[in-house]
């Protein structure tokens, strides 16, 4: 061919732009998402980081890295919206808790310096499946609150996915994956997947408090204008411009409702399908509350 699109290449190689990382259980991890966008601030102080180990250090116009820090790998990404961390380490065996998160490895004055508002924080645990998978594993009865806790089979029946949706001391939720016999690849994609829908699930939430004030404001909006519009029938010439005032000035504030809010909502819109389209590719089969199956 030779009239050639120059965007091209860069398009086919877009989907290998974020490639799956190859994991093993077991394994203990830390992500976080802070939402922001400080233009090349994220980047710049995830160069600071790489910087102060000897590391090469992103791209000028990079959105993703994935990198060895030492003794801990990191995954960084940058999002219209947010920006996440990943932190994980490698097990030698499989531990009895979460004990000390792999973000703890990273000094306490680059965490606490990082660009944004910081929104998601998740630690997971990577355990092997027990011999017995029908059972509910005790080290997940321990570490996870029995009252509130959930679990799903995902990836064909490959794995199971439990978490109880609580924040503890450290403000992290806590997920904790069983997986059966899975490759590397297969174990860090579903892994990746999990912290998708974590994160685009409170992207999409961000919009609910601002509905919430939203839908009070438009109620009242709506009784104005079935007043106005009673009023409308059974006016009179001399009344009309007074209406004609009143119905743009509510007109200017549904308007000013909309500008207000349209793009968190348009933001909102847009991280919904992204979670569920991250749920849909680990193929969650089912939900179920599993106090009821354990404590009988």
């Amino acid at each position: 061919m030779q009239n050639v699109h120059p965007l091209r290449e860069a398009l086919h190689h877009e989907v290998h732009a974020r490639p799956y990382e190859r994991m093993n259980a077991p394994l203990l991890l830390s992500h976080v998402a802070l939402e922001g966008n400080a233009g090349d601030a994220e980047r710049a102080h995830l160069a600071a980081l790489l910087a102060s180990r000897q590391l090469p250090v992103p791209a000028e116009g990079a959105s993703h890295l994935s990198a060895d820090i030492g003794g801990v790998r990191l995954r960084w990404e940058k999002h219209g919206e947010f920006h996440t961390c990943t932190f994980w380490r490698q097990l030698a065996q499989a531990p009895e808790g979460f004990g000390t998160p792999p973000i703890a490895d990273v000094p306490a004055d680059w965490r606490a310096a990082l660009p944004g508002q910081w929104l998601v924080g998740l630690h997971v645990l990577v355990l092997p499946a027990p011999l017995l998978r029908h059972e509910l594993p005790a080290s997940v009865r321990g570490l996870l609150d029995e009252d509130s806790l959930v679990g799903a089979r995902v990836m064909d029946d490959s794995a199971e996915v439990y978490t109880d949706f609580r924040l503890y001391g450290d403000g992290f939720a806590r997920w904790i994956v069983v997986a059966g016999d899975m490759t590397p690849r297969r174990l860090g994609r579903l892994v990746q997947r999990l912290q998708e829908v974590e994160t685009y699930r409170m992207m999409a939430l961000l919009g609910l408090p601002l509905a919430r004030e939203v839908g009070a404001a438009l109620v009242g909006a709506e009784r104005d204008l079935a007043e106005v519009a009673e009023r409308i029938r059974l006016a009179q010439a001399d009344d009309e411009p007074e209406l004609l005032r009143q119905l743009t000035q509510l007109a200017a504030r549904v308007e000013g409702l909309y500008a207000r809010t349209h793009a968190r909502f348009s933001a909102s819109a847009a991280s919904t399908p992204a979670a569920r389209a991250s749920a849909t590719r680990a193929r969650i089969a089912s939900r179920t509350r599993w106090r009821s199956r354990s404590t009988g």
